[in-house]
């Protein structure tokens, strides 16, 4: 039997094919890891930012713990900074500049699972009663993923505000910034300069720590948080995006930030808590 082989256009048509169909395919296949890595990024920027809120919820809520009396210490029942001195984010141009809370509250273990009677005899905050006290810092600082990424961290204070520990506890890693604003009730019903015995526990303006300690009596403002707003930085951690995009980001009273030169997916996520134990 004759055997006949293909011709040279025979061929020539075979392998234009066999290359349409595999550029299809690696077309198909980079589409699909793509999508997936943006998939994947949404995904960790909603874990992270949600899971930040949780934590300051969480945090926020029982500063002043317990309600009545206290041990005397507890005056002020929120330290805040408005400069922490944080490094820059990770794209090295853009830097952040987060703020910086701590509450104080009646526990016996504080944010890193430390046992607060177990502080150096000149950092133990204790009442009368024999109930001991911690304060909790939460601030942004580097990440367990590489010191390049930033995250949600809790570092443990003692009665002169130095930490009792030098660890601090990473809680949610992606996180880049925060900052806060402070809800304070300034007037009584009358609408005149409230006194303990006459606040109205009605905001009459959210105001940030420089703000507020720009105040003839700060103390007294401090005193008269009722609520506290604030807005956290999330990431993806690593690249999610094709390019880098052209979004600017502003976080409550914070500057607008100018875009980031680099392909992480970023979103904020803003909260208000109530200061329970400020509150009837």
């Amino acid at each position: 039997m004759k055997q006949q082989g293909v011709t040279l256009v025979e061929l020539m048509i075979a392998l234009t094919l066999g290359a349409v169909v595999i550029a299809g395919v690696v077309q198909i296949f980079l589409s699909g890891q793509q999508s997936y890595r943006l998939q994947r990024g949404l995904g960790l920027v909603q874990d992270n930012g949600r899971t930040a809120v949780f934590f300051l919820h969480r945090g926020l809520r029982i500063a002043g713990l317990p309600r009545e009396g206290g041990p005397g210490i507890l005056q002020g029942i929120v330290w805040a900074n408005d400069d922490s001195g944080a490094p820059a984010t990770r794209d090295g141009v853009n830097q952040n500049d987060p703020d910086v809370v701590t509450v104080m509250y009646q526990s016996a273990t504080n944010c890193l699972g430390q046992r607060t009677d177990s502080y150096p005899a000149a950092q133990l905050m204790q009442d009368p009663a024999g109930n001991f006290y911690t304060k909790d810092q939460y601030f942004i600082g580097p990440s367990t993923v590489g010191e390049a990424q930033l995250s949600l961290r809790c570092r443990a204070l003692g009665l002169d505000n130095q930490q009792v520990e030098a660890r601090t506890a990473a809680l949610v890693d992606g996180i880049e910034d925060i900052q806060f604003l402070y809800g304070v009730d300034l007037l009584d019903a009358a609408g005149v300069a409230a006194t303990p015995t006459t606040r109205d526990f009605q905001i009459e303006r959210y105001m940030s720590a420089t703000a507020i300690n720009a105040l003839a009596n700060p103390a007294a403002a401090w005193d008269s948080v009722v609520s506290i707003r604030f807005a956290v930085l999330s990431t993806s951690l690593n690249n999610a995006l094709d390019e880098p995009a052209d979004t600017q980001f502003k976080l409550l009273d914070d500057e607008t930030r100018a875009a980031f030169d680099d392909r992480i997916f970023r979103r904020v996520f803003r909260s208000t808590v109530e200061v329970r134990n400020s509150t009837p």
